[in-house]
């Protein structure tokens, strides 16, 4: 993931075993983000937080990560 301005514009909060920062605005608390404190291959970025038209052909996938930790399609 790279950021295109506003990089240093978020909040981060480290959970209790510090393997995830939690990214959100300062002005309204919504979380923007989350990366690997480990330089690992993970991220998520919040997407309800785009433009419909911006994510309109991306493809979206279904991941289980209650039982199996795969993808359901």
């Amino acid at each position: 993931m790279s950021f295109l301005s506003g990089e240093d514009t978020t909040v981060a909060y480290v959970q209790g075993d510090k393997t995830l920062a939690m990214h959100h605005c300062p002005t309204c608390g919504c979380t923007t983000h989350w990366s690997p404190r480990d330089q690992g291959n993970r991220m998520a970025i919040n997407a309800r937080l785009m433009e419909p038209g911006a994510i309109a052909g991306l493809r979206i996938r279904h991941f289980d990560g209650a039982e199996t930790f795969g993808f359901l399609d």
